[in-house]
């Protein structure tokens, strides 16, 4: 599913689905504020992984992700860069409370992998 774009949008849950643009926007009762690109999604328990955006993309500005998820859960993210056709993770945020965030500044390659440490629900994830 593809969102739309601008302030207090509202973003849909489910495996790998694009939310929308803009800031105030929630999906499954999760709000994130967010300027860039917004992915929803669903993990569904210890082990499940998601890949935003799948395939990766070039950013020219670097790369910034934020995160939150479904209280109860422990969700953490991880940054990945392409190093002359090797994805390798750059930044990791490993938070208790499924609130995430990875950043790096230089030009490149880059997606951000979503990965479930215990429970099963929902996630926002945005993309600057």
């Amino acid at each position: 599913d593809t969102g739309t774009t601008g302030g207090g949008d509202t973003g849909t849950t489910g495996g790998g689905d694009t939310g929308t643009t803009g800031g105030g926007d929630t999906g499954g009762g999760l709000s994130l504020t967010c300027s860039g690109t917004l992915y929803a999604g669903t993990l569904s328990g210890a082990g499940d992984m998601a890949d935003h955006p799948s395939g990766g993309a070039f950013y020219f500005d670097g790369f910034q992700a934020t995160m939150v998820g479904d209280p109860g859960t422990n969700f953490d993210l991880t940054l990945y860069r392409n190093f002359r056709g090797t994805w390798r993770p750059v930044d990791s945020s490993t938070n208790a409370d499924s609130s995430e965030s990875v950043s790096s500044p230089f030009r490149g390659g880059y997606y951000a992998r979503v990965s479930s440490t215990s429970g099963s629900g929902d996630y926002l994830l945005c993309v600057e």
